[in-house]
């Protein structure tokens, strides 16, 4: 343990860390892991239930994936919309954007469910791809967000730029969007 001060140390009931590791563990056993390695096992893990809970009741309801992946993205896109069940809401973009990862609006609500959970560098990844077309002033604005939140101010305002230049007045929502960013941008840098 003192060779590997960084590497955090689980403790516990054999179940639990089998759970935590994957691994059969002997009685009193301890596991050490590395921090990436546990948290990408609990996001699969966290998927994966996502999955196993929605897909008997979806795969009945929708016939086809190209319906499925729709239904997924919209159930998402519904949960980040109301700020509610994020912890839900990323698993089923992420399962949506699996299905169709060349869908834009789908890519757009992947990539906005990961700046919500925090993923800023994934999501301007998968922003950038949902704004690739340059005519969606909502993906922009979430691109915009994502570019704030890296502390790229420049690349945020020419993106809300360009979505203002594309929305004009016709969507309510997206107008909305515009004016709460623009007003982030307007307090000074820190």
């Amino acid at each position: 343990l003192a060779a590997h001060p960084d590497v955090p140390v689980f403790t516990g009931p054999d179940d639990v860390l089998e759970a935590l590791t994957g691994f059969h563990l002997h009685r009193g056993a301890l596991a050490a892991i590395g921090d990436l390695r546990v948290e990408e096992r609990l996001r699969q893990r966290r998927v994966q239930a996502v999955r196993d809970r929605y897909a008997p009741l979806l795969r009945t309801q929708y016939q086809t994936d190209a319906s499925l992946e729709r239904s997924l993205n919209s159930n998402a896109y519904d949960l980040l919309l109301e700020n509610r069940h994020l912890e839900t809401a990323l698993p089923l973009a992420e399962w949506a954007h699996d299905l169709a990862p060349q869908d834009i609006y789908i890519a757009d609500t992947y990539g906005w469910a990961l700046l919500k959970s925090g993923q800023i560098d994934e999501a301007i990844r998968v922003l950038e791809f949902s704004t690739s077309s340059g005519d969606l002033a909502e993906n922009m604005v979430h691109l915009a967000q994502a570019y704030r939140m890296a502390g790229r101010r420049e690349d945020a305002i020419r993106t809300l730029d360009l979505a203002r230049d594309l929305n004009g007045a016709d969507n309510v929502m997206v107008a909305r969007l515009l004016h709460e960013e623009e007003a982030l941008l307007a307090e000074p840098a820190r």
